[in-house]
């Protein structure tokens, strides 16, 4: 069974089950809104990671991602190791997976004053240190 979860930002636990939340509210029904600062903090029992994959993903497209963007972090706050930038559209081919090193993760979604798009859905669950399978 997959939980969905429709806010902009939590505190979120992860199980051996697959569950997702989606950059925003209104996720399918409409865009995203200007000037969002969404943030999400992925946590799991001591001795799991955490893994993270998007499932849909169409965020303001801009070479350095500076202008709308999801940024997601191997640890529990801000200053925690980077492990991606993304912006863009994702295709079904496209690599926008990650993998925390330890029980924490944190994701941040932050949009400008224009050009807003569909947003995103992510889907997350956690696996023990050593097992090696993909999401």
């Amino acid at each position: 069974m997959t939980c969905f979860l429709t806010v902009c930002g939590a505190q979120l636990h992860s199980s051996t089950n697959k569950r997702q939340f989606s950059s925003h509210p209104s996720y399918g029904d409409d865009n995203y809104k200007s000037n969002l600062h969404c943030r999400w903090l992925l946590t799991a029992r001591s001795g799991y990671i955490i893994r993270l994959r998007f499932k849909e993903f169409d965020v303001e497209n801009e070479k350095l991602c500076g202008y709308d963007y999801v940024i997601v972090r191997d640890g529990n706050n801000s200053t925690a190791p980077l492990l991606g930038r993304v912006c863009g559209k994702g295709s079904p081919g496209s690599s926008r997976e990650f993998v925390s090193s330890g029980n924490r993760m944190w994701i941040q979604f932050k949009t400008d004053l224009t050009n807003n798009k569909k947003g995103f859905i992510a889907e997350y669950s956690r696996s023990r240190k050593t097992d090696k399978s993909s999401l």
